[in-house]
């Protein structure tokens, strides 16, 4: 199942989008998705060491990249995926969409329907994102900003990012709900929201009182500064953004990422989704969000993808 690119949208959207179209998609196959480590088939006393080695990695590639909610929990969509990907040309924008659909499926993202409504995921390409979110918001589109403060809000439009993305997150998931929810805001928002407490027959020392789930999300790409960028490493990118709530200007160390792919020349970075990459995201959606330990099984997960254990 691959999503419907959303070619239904008012033509004045279309048109703020801007004229510029997209870079040919390149072929799926170039893409660093599904590479096999070239570690399988080492002695297991080398395995152990390997991952000695690459734990603390892992453990501050988590801690710098990505947005901790409270009790340290790790924020994932809570409901179905609906995208609606705009701006592109008519093959970029299918390209995009298809990879999405690729990547998500492949991480266990959970996905809605090849033509589910309404969208909780846009994509938007533009040449002057500023300008375009503050027509598009005109458009009655406000409610994608979920309870952020207009502040927060005009941040966020001002941020001049080649991609930036904007995350509204609430806390759910335990049996009961003591108080009302509260909504996060991505980019610099929704850091001193504070979270509901949840009441739960799992509760114990071991299980969180708050959980949070990603609701619905912007990303935006200013076209202007995608010199040289394919379009496998566009996607894989907007990917790892969409899926998983990353800090903005994230400091990303020596992990090798597809999110170094504006930190320098394209052409230096990941042609797409690196081991790495899609480690985390594997490990993001198949480890316990209730659970104290959840960041520990990430990085425990993680590591058994990236150095594996001897078949």
């Amino acid at each position: 199942m691959a999503w419907t690119v959303r070619h239904a949208v008012p033509v004045a959207l279309l048109v703020l989008a801007g004229a510029a179209r997209a870079a040919a998609p390149d072929s799926p196959a170039s893409s660093g998705a599904g590479t096999t480590p070239a570690d399988a088939n080492l002695p297991q006393v080398t395995v152990e060491a390997k991952r000695q080695a690459l734990e603390p990695r892992v453990r501050e590639f988590l801690s710098s990249s990505l947005f901790l909610g409270d009790d340290k929990g790790v924020p994932r969509w809570g409901t179905r995926v609906c995208p609606a990907v705009v701006g592109f040309s008519k093959d970029g924008g299918e390209f995009i969409a298809a990879r999405l659909s690729q990547i998500a499926r492949t991480a266990g993202v959970p996905l809605g329907g090849e033509h589910c409504s309404p969208p909780n995921l846009y994509v938007l390409a533009t040449v002057n994102p500023s300008e375009f979110l503050k027509r598009w918001a005109g458009m009655r589109h406000w409610d994608m900003f979920g309870q952020a403060m207009p502040h927060e809000i005009d941040a966020f439009v001002a941020t001049s990012r080649p991609v930036k993305a904007w995350y509204n997150t609430a806390a759910g998931g335990s049996d009961r709900m003591i108080g009302s929810a509260a909504t996060a805001a991505g980019g610099n928002a929704g850091e001193n929201i504070h979270a509901p407490k949840f009441a739960s027959e799992d509760s114990g020392p071991l299980v969180k009182s708050v959980i949070w789930s990603v609701r619905s999300a912007i990303v935006v790409i200013d076209k202007s500064k995608m010199q040289g960028v394919s379009a496998t490493q566009l996607a894989d990118y907007i990917a790892m953004c969409a899926f998983s709530r990353i800090k903005p200007a994230a400091t990303l160390g020596d992990a090798p990422t597809i999110l170094k792919l504006f930190d320098g020349p394209a052409a230096q970075a990941p042609a797409g989704l690196s081991a790495w990459d899609q480690a985390f995201l594997e490990s993001l959606y198949h480890t316990d969000p209730k659970s104290t330990l959840q960041r520990q099984l990430i990085v425990t997960r993680m590591m058994s993808h990236i150095v594996p254990q001897t078949p």
